[in-house]
């Protein structure tokens, strides 16, 4: 038989540290509301291991499990282009002499 141990959530608030120390040596811990089970407690050890983090951005990883994932075969990526109205830049320096300029606090 599958046992979980189950808290009031009077109990719960009124023994927090407890059902925290529970949690992490027993395993999850149930808390009931009004006789309804509504959330689990689980060590934060138990939480990395059914929620692992994503691999880092700045590595690459993602990009190469994707790519490498046998799911993702066949699949063709493309590339939207903006296009966006062209500017004369030659004249930014007249622009930015239009700008008045901020005022100063004085202290």
């Amino acid at each position: 038989m599958n046992h979980h141990p189950r808290w009031s959530l009077q109990d719960a608030k009124s023994r927090f540290s407890e059902l925290v120390r529970r949690a992490g040596e027993e395993g999850p811990q149930h808390v009931t509301v009004h006789g309804r089970e509504k959330v689990v407690v689980i060590a934060t050890e138990e939480y990395a291991r059914l929620n692992p983090s994503p691999p880092s951005v700045k590595s690459g990883r993602s990009l190469i499990d994707i790519m490498q994932d046998p799911r993702a075969r066949g699949l063709k990526f493309g590339r939207d282009s903006v296009r966006s109205p062209i500017r004369d830049t030659a004249n930014f320096d007249e622009m930015a002499s239009d700008v008045p300029p901020r005022h100063k606090r004085h202290k």
